[in-house]
C-alpha cells in the first residue's frame, strides 16, 4: 500500500492499495466550536475515482443541548489529462 494526502483537506491522509482502494485516517478537528470527524473510502480507477465521504459533527447548541449530524456523499471524479495532452 501506498500513502496519500488530499491537498482540498489538510490533515487527511489515508492508504492506496495495490488495486486502488483507497481509505483515509478519520480526521478529526474543531472549527468555530463545532467538533467534527472526516474519512473517505473508495477506488482510484484508470478514468478518476469513486468514493463516499462521512462526515459527522457534533456541537452544544442553545439550553446545552447537544447536536449530531451525518452527511454521507457519494462522489465520483473524472480524470482530467494535464494542458497540452489529449
Amino acid at each position: 500500500s501506498a500513502q496519500f494526502a488530499l491537498t482540498s483537506r489538510p490533515g487527511v491522509h489515508g492508504v492506496i492499495e495495490p488495486d486502488g482502494v483507497f481509505i483515509t485516517v478519520p480526521y478529526r478537528a474543531t472549527q468555530d466550536g463545532v467538533r467534527f470527524a472526516f474519512q473517505m473510502s473508495g477506488r482510484f480507477t484508470g478514468t478518476g475515482f469513486i468514493a463516499r465521504t462521512l462526515t459527522q459533527t457534533d456541537a452544544v447548541i442553545r439550553y446545552r443541548r447537544q447536536q449530531r449530524c451525518v452527511v454521507i456523499a457519494d462522489l465520483i471524479g473524472s480524470r482530467v489529462a494535464p494542458v497540452g495532452e489529449p
